[in-house]
């Protein structure tokens, strides 16, 4: 059951003047008649920011969240912000968190894929007018022509790909931008509707091998070879990996350490770059 579903019979409602919108609002603030720079609004907004950690956890979407601790968060913003009894079962509620977990999940994958990027090895060449297979004086230079040009390319496709999946500027960030209008589309615009009943269909633990090798690849030295053992200990996706950084550090190290029979070394390296993932502890 989507969270949703439980808060109207939570919490007692009046008739509403701002009914809930037949289709995801782009903007939270005007949607809901108010402007992002309202003092009202931006006490909507730091209200939530605060109590969405408390109530939810943030590695998960809002789809996979615990009704019951929604329906908790969603009683104590309408008690914190009185106002929103005028909204039709507190519908800017569940935008915002369902924006703010998507775009939280999304900072989070990106984190991880940046410190897992390969560095490019630089490529040589002889020096122009040479023909010969090998250079008598070892005067080597860095090659920076088209082969560079179509990498930096590829990488500014994948960027950009990357930031399409949430519709959202690059440079746009959401403590910044009180309106939180983040979203990740399947298409142009979706009912709202439709989205009230979704059920969770991704396990926590589905095995996707792919994010646990990119984050072991982005070690130094690479530890790949871990991979198979990360899988057999139950950390088989991103999430889990997030989870395992989460832990207090005692934990961590006794399931690296013990659990998992890694070296010190080894422990001590996906530690480092757990901390990298989430932070510093």
């Amino acid at each position: 059951m989507a969270p949703t579903s439980m808060v109207s019979t939570c919490i007692g409602r009046r008739k509403p003047y701002h009914w809930r919108p037949t289709m995801v609002p782009k903007s939270i603030s005007n949607a809901m008649g108010l402007a992002q720079t309202d003092a009202i609004f931006i006490t909507f907004t730091d209200v939530l920011r605060d109590l969405i950690p408390r109530y939810l956890d943030t590695t998960r979407v809002y789809c996979d969240q615990d009704a019951d601790q929604y329906a908790r968060l969603a009683s104590e913003a309408v008690r914190q912000l009185p106002f929103l009894v005028d909204y039709d079962e507190f519908w800017p509620v569940e935008i915002y968190v369902r924006k703010r977990l998507a775009r939280t999940r999304y900072t989070q994958k990106r984190r991880i894929q940046r410190i897992a990027r390969p560095l490019r090895p630089a490529r040589v060449t002889k020096p122009q007018g040479s023909h010969q297979s090998t250079s008598t004086s070892g005067d080597f230079e860095t090659d920076t022509g088209a082969d560079s040009d179509a990498y930096s390319d590829g990488n500014a496709h994948s960027n950009s790909d990357a930031d399409a999946d949430l519709d959202v500027d690059s440079d746009t960030d959401l403590d910044a931008d009180p309106d939180a209008d983040y979203e990740a589309p399947s298409s142009p615009e979706v009912p709202l509707a439709s989205l009230y009943h979704e059920q969770p269909i991704v396990s926590s633990f589905e095995v996707h091998k792919e994010e646990v090798d990119t984050f072991l690849h982005g070690l130094q030295p690479d530890m790949r070879e871990l991979s198979l053992r990360f899988i057999e200990a139950g950390l088989v996706n991103l999430r889990c990996l997030i989870a395992l950084a989460n832990m207090p550090t005692v934990e961590m190290q006794q399931l690296l350490r013990d659990d998992m029979k890694l070296t010190a070394f080894q422990t001590r390296i996906i530690c480092i770059g757990l901390a990298q993932v989430c932070g510093s502890k």
